[in-house]
């Protein structure tokens, strides 16, 4: 077998060595913007992570300030409708004195109302009778669980509690919402939603 040793031409690009101090200046300004790039890009995360982790502690506060006060409110409720005072009025079809048996076993609460099954009554007072002792009656009527919500009376804010009893008419209490409140002010969420 032949050898052949070809050999090819090398061209020789103009400026393809080193970079000229020009382009090499360039080049370096170019890197420098890209790490302050990289570098402000991460900061905004660590800040951002920062900033999620304190509303995730702020909302998580909240929660189990919020969680404590219903648990405790459904709870009285539910006791109180248990009381012997209670339950005999009830059964013995007395919804006034069951109303004060009531009211009596809820000394914190700001009222308590027993409501009857026919909710015609409650209609006929709106709007100046208000729409949440409604609402809270209506929702009780078609659940088995006691209902909560949060309902603004009077101007003030209200945590109302509703439970439907065996013999058709409702229970409802309503507590102060300032425990769960003053949690909220307290939080700093700025622009975010708790």
């Amino acid at each position: 077998m032949v050898e052949r040793n070809i050999r090819m031409p090398k061209f020789a690009l103009p400026g393809a060595g080193l970079p000229s101090g020009n382009a090499l200046a360039l080049l370096g300004l170019v890197a420098l913007l890209l790490s302050a790039w990289f570098g402000v890009s991460a900061l905004r995360q660590w800040q951002g992570a920062r900033a999620e982790d304190g509303l995730a502690q702020q909302r998580d506060a909240i929660r189990q300030v919020a969680g404590g006060q219903v648990t405790r409110s459904r709870k009285a409720l539910l006791d109180a409708i248990e009381q012997p005072g209670v339950r005999a009025a009830l059964a013995a079809g007395e919804p006034v004195a069951a109303a004060q048996a009531l009211s009596g076993a809820l000394p914190n609460a700001l009222r308590v109302e027993l409501l009857p099954l026919e909710l015609q009554p409650l209609y006929a007072r709106l709007p100046a009778g208000g729409f949440a002792g409604l609402a809270l009656a209506e929702e009780a009527l078609g659940s088995a669980k006691p209902v909560v919500r949060v309902a603004r009376v009077a101007g003030k804010h209200e945590l109302g509690i509703a439970q439907a009893l065996s013999n058709g008419q409702v229970a409802l209490a309503a507590f102060s919402a300032q425990p769960l409140l003053a949690a909220v002010q307290q939080s700093d969420a700025g622009l975010c939603y708790l």
